[in-house]
């Protein structure tokens, strides 16, 4: 006999049991659950972001206080008239905390020392700073009215100068004040090096001494009082040649001649 299409399906071991569907909470009730749900999932995420940050910044006062990272080494290179005493203090870095270290700071402040052209410092963990400096050389002693000043070969006055140097003196006849850290052109210590080596060293055509102005350039005086303008020196080549053959028809005809000019290539100038 046929099933009614109705009635439910006999479990063979459960025997007759009717299969109600789940009761289905009314939607009010989903969305106060969801809500809660929602608060509660945000509120963990807020948690958990600030205590991020706390502990982010409880890592950081740790790091950048604790003795065992302060800086105990100062390696110092590159220095030949700077001591290392005077680089470590003025950099400024020993004892300070290596993470906490404004090197390009230390950086700017070893380049106020004159004698400074370049300056790198880097950090060592766990307690080094290594320091490496480029020094400015020498090149000539500038002299303006009574001081005396050691010149860099870019025109940075270094120091005060000896009384004696083996480097050219360059006088100043303008006379502009200058002081220390101070600036002046480079080209004429260039230029004064290149003409030691190109003129004789001995007798009266040896050069003594160089003179400067802003208008002229460099002169050259020579031991028996002569004083040759090369100004910038910018065809030197030509310049001695010309002053050479001058002075040799100097000499030949006894001219009274105290100046040679060889600023203008092919027209030099004679001044008595």
């Amino acid at each position: 006999m046929g099933r009614s299409p109705s009635s439910t399906p006999q479990h063979p071991y459960l025997g007759w049991r009717s299969q109600r569907p789940a009761a289905t909470p009314p939607p009010q009730d989903r969305e106060e659950r969801r809500g809660g749900r929602g608060f509660w999932g945000r509120l963990a995420v807020a948690f958990c972001r600030v205590t991020a940050v706390l502990l982010g910044i409880a890592i950081a006062v740790v790091l950048y206080t604790v003795p065992v990272l302060a800086v105990t080494r100062v390696e110092v290179s590159g220095n030949a008239r700077l001591s290392r005493e005077t680089i470590v203090d003025l950099a400024g870095v020993q004892g300070r905390n290596l993470l906490a270290l404004d090197l390009p700071g230390a950086q700017a402040r070893l380049l106020t020392n004159p004698w400074v052209r370049s300056a790198t410092a880097r950090r060592r963990l766990p307690a080094t700073v290594a320091i490496t400096i480029e020094e400015r050389q020498p090149a000539a002693i500038w002299q303006t009215g009574g001081d005396r000043y050691l010149m860099a070969d870019d025109g940075t006055l270094v120091e005060p100068a000896p009384l004696a140097s083996a480097l050219p003196t360059i006088l100043d006849l303008d006379q502009a004040p200058q002081e220390v850290g101070g600036r002046v052109p480079p080209g004429p210590a260039a230029l004064a090096q290149e003409l030691l080596r190109a003129l004789p060293q001995a007798g009266d055509d040896a050069v003594v001494g160089f003179e400067y102005r802003a208008t002229e350039g460099l002169t050259a005086v020579t031991a028996g009082g002569l004083r040759v303008v090369f100004g910038n020196g910018s065809d030197l080549a030509y310049q001695l040649a010309t002053y050479r053959a001058i002075l040799a028809q100097v000499r030949q005809e006894q001219l009274p001649v105290r100046e040679i000019d060889v600023r203008f290539g092919a027209r030099p100038v004679l001044r008595p």
